[in-house]
């Protein structure tokens, strides 16, 4: 597998290679080094080796010198790829895509690529840079052995206007069945603060722009004293979130928790009465969004007020477990949170709805498309 970012908080990532791992897959991971970690580690048996990427500190950060980085990216990582011989090179996203698909045909092998997201209309990337990979994209993807991704409209895109030779394989970033019950971990984290007895509604993942936050924490100008909001994760919006909380006179109701890795985030979600999935409506990407949040939210059991986009419209059309929300307006997300706690007989059959629901969406069955599809491509059920 090759990934251009640290696997630390990608759980796809890490899921992908467990679940081939314990079927007998030999499997190792070529990521991205900072050079403050381990060139080579073994976690549980899948191989990590890191690409150090000299360039990165010691040239400007803009465009032009971005394609320099990724050159040296490009060459280190093709070279280490056909060393390494490999029956299918697996490439998460764009960046990594380019070896990978170097490396497998100078070995004669298959390559997958695992589209995260619809990454050439994502927030932020510049359009000189999209224009770029919508054409790389768009002259790879009809050549790779297989595209995998993470819903049914994303697969249609990239097949309809990227020229998949075939729709993409859908594999959902949902998690392992499970019946975490009640746990106590935010509650005794705002104890720890001086905050007890209230009912906590939680985003968990990366604080950064595009992602609707400020609307968030505006909407709890709109609720009773008796909600707090929990914004468990890092990143470039942290600092003018908690600027806004302050304004707003918001701190004893909003507060900020470090992320968790992967491992023992479920313990946190669970410990929260109410998910919160919110992206703007600024790029396809997040209009057709399904994050990883939402099925940790479901595996948790916790009610899920949500964005009224279509992928996720199209959940709570199956099943009761939350309520929509317009993501431009506070009070509409006041109003949803409002919605799923203010009634103690509906939230319960929310909650019980989450586990309905677990039935379809659990990694078990996005495990077993996985394995079907590099079945297919080794002719055989393990390496």
């Amino acid at each position: 597998m090759l990934v251009l970012h640290d696997i630390t908080y990608d759980s796809r990532v890490i899921r992908e290679a467990r679940t081939l791992s314990q079927a007998g897959y030999k499997v190792k991971i070529l990521e991205f080094s900072d050079g403050q970690i381990p060139q080579r580690e073994n976690l549980n048996g899948i191989e990590v080796s890191r690409i150090r990427i000299r360039t990165r500190d010691l040239l400007p950060k803009n465009t032009f010198f971005r394609g320099v980085k990724y050159l040296e990216y490009l060459w280190t990582a093709c070279r280490q790829a056909v060393r390494e011989r490999a029956d299918v090179y697996h490439a998460h996203d764009p960046y990594p895509l380019v070896p990978a698909f170097l490396g497998a045909r100078l070995q004669g092998a298959k390559v997958v690529y695992d589209a995260h997201e619809l990454w050439t209309e994502q927030e932020g990337i510049s359009r000189s840079v999209a224009k770029v990979w919508r054409k790389i994209l768009r002259f790879l993807l009809p050549r790779v052995d297989v595209v995998l991704t993470v819903n049914e409209a994303i697969a249609e895109v990239l097949h309809v206007e990227y020229g998949a030779k075939e729709k993409p394989i859908v594999v959902m970033n949902c998690q392992p069945r499970a019946n975490p019950g009640r746990t106590l971990e935010l509650a005794e984290f705002l104890k720890n603060k001086g905050i007890q007895g209230k009912r906590i509604a939680l985003y968990q993942g990366a604080l950064k722009p595009g992602r609707g936050l400020s609307q968030l924490v505006r909407a709890f100008e709109f609720l009773e004293d008796d909600i707090v909001l929990v914004l468990m994760g890092d990143g470039t919006l942290k600092q003018e979130l908690s600027v806004l909380v302050r304004q707003l006179g918001l701190e004893t109701r909003v507060w900020f928790h470090p992320p968790v890795l992967p491992d023992v985030l479920l313990a946190y979600t669970a410990s929260a009465d109410l998910g919160a999935v919110i992206y703007e409506n600024t790029c396809r990407n997040n209009y057709l969004c399904s994050p990883n949040k939402l099925f940790e939210y479901l595996a948790a059991g916790i009610p899920i007020v949500m964005c009224d986009f279509p992928v996720l419209r199209s959940l709570l059309q199956k099943y009761e477990v939350g309520r929509a929300f317009d993501p431009s307006s506070p009070k509409s997300i006041a109003s949803a949170i409002r919605f799923c706690l203010a009634d103690p007989a509906r939230y319960e059959r929310m909650r019980v709805n989450t586990q309905q629901a677990m039935l379809e969406y659990n990694w078990e069955n996005e495990a077993a498309k996985l394995l079907d599809v590099y079945r297919n491509l080794t002719g055989r059920g393990s390496n």
